[in-house]
């Protein structure tokens, strides 16, 4: 229970969120990304953010590239937003529903990552909620740090 990986062999449920960003291009990104670059430790051709994103311009392309996510509630002007959406984080891999909080910080995604919290729930366990929250708050510092993506969407 909890943390492990599930009846799949490698499969975290951290994974899971994540999965959406792999194989898109930036053109399926709706201009999220202006040009493409070769990263230097892979050699894969990597998203390169050239131009300011601004939050609400980010969380509507999030909201069209991430159907599976319910978005509940998106506030720009206070720049917080809930989401809502299922996955395997249940005992053994079953399916439940997490409800994620963010709020988004005036200099973000520049200088600062957005602060999430996840609603408690009887059908996630106390250890894989902290789990998929450490997870989810190191990935948004990471790409903030590494200008990287915008933090958000790394996280969806």
């Amino acid at each position: 229970m909890g943390c492990k990986p599930s009846r799949r062999e490698g499969f975290l449920p951290t994974r899971w969120v994540v999965n959406p960003l792999v194989g898109r291009d930036s053109s399926q990104r709706d201009g999220l990304y202006t040009s493409r670059r070769v990263s230097v430790d892979d050699s894969q051709p990597t998203p390169h953010y050239t131009e300011p994103q601004t939050l609400g311009k980010e969380l509507t392309a999030a909201q069209r590239n991430f159907p599976q996510i319910t978005f509940e509630q998106i506030a720009v002007q206070s720049r917080t937003c809930s989401v809502g959406l299922y996955g395997p984080w249940a005992a053994r891999g079953g399916i439940a529903f997490l409800r994620i909080m963010f709020s988004f910080p005036k200099y973000y995604p520049e200088l600062k990552p957005p602060s999430i919290e996840i609603e408690r729930s009887s059908d996630v366990s106390a250890r894989t909620r902290a789990f998929l929250l450490k997870s989810a708050r190191e990935l948004m510092r990471d790409h903030v740090h590494n200008c990287k993506l915008a933090a958000f969407e790394s996280c969806c």
